[in-house]
């Protein structure tokens, strides 16, 4: 039951993308619960509407590369993501701002779904470039879609993207498990 109530979810904020008004959709929950299998039923639905759909799934391996997650996602050719050294970037806040003008010329290209997976293991510049396209993303045709691990009698807790965004917030939905 409900994995059928966040499939509807998934439909009902992929419509509202698809008109403008672009959203988030934070799927928190823990392992072995079905967050991927989630994502990528978003971004089946996403596909089969006509949304470009951007892919990044964030890695323990790549969490110490500021905007390792983001450049995946935007996968720029000559910027493969997690195989550049951090140093290669010279100011994050630069860098970050092109990412964003990237996804910007995507959306103005085509709707948009941004699945992204495992946000929990993400480098911080890159949670944060996340959280900030979140908070912008009205009036857009984009939804993005996150997956973060929401149990941590594993491992200790990182500061995810849940805990990055102001309480209250209007521009996202959550779903726990």
């Amino acid at each position: 039951m409900e994995r059928e109530s966040a499939l509807e979810l998934l439909a009902a904020e992929a419509d509202r993308a698809m008109s403008g008004a672009g959203r988030l959709v934070l799927f928190r929950a823990p392992t072995g619960t079905g967050r991927s299998a989630l994502l990528e039923a978003a971004a089946e639905r996403g596909a089969k509407l006509g949304m470009r759909v951007l892919r990044a799934h964030a890695s323990a391996e790549c969490s110490s590369i500021p905007l390792a997650l983001v450049r995946q996602l935007l996968n720029s050719p000559s910027d493969p993501g997690c195989l550049h050294n951090a140093r290669e970037i010279p100011d994050h806040l630069t860098y970050a701002s092109h990412l964003w003008r990237l996804l910007c010329e995507h959306a103005a290209a085509s709707p948009l779904l941004v699945a992204v997976d495992d946000a929990h293991l993400a480098d911080q510049a890159s949670r944060n470039w996340l959280t900030e396209a979140a908070r912008r993303l009205a009036g857009m045709p984009v939804l993005m879609v996150v997956t973060e691990r929401g149990q941590y009698d594993i491992t200790p807790p990182a500061p995810g993207l849940a805990y990055s965004l102001p309480r209250g917030w209007s521009g996202r939905t959550r779903w726990r498990r």
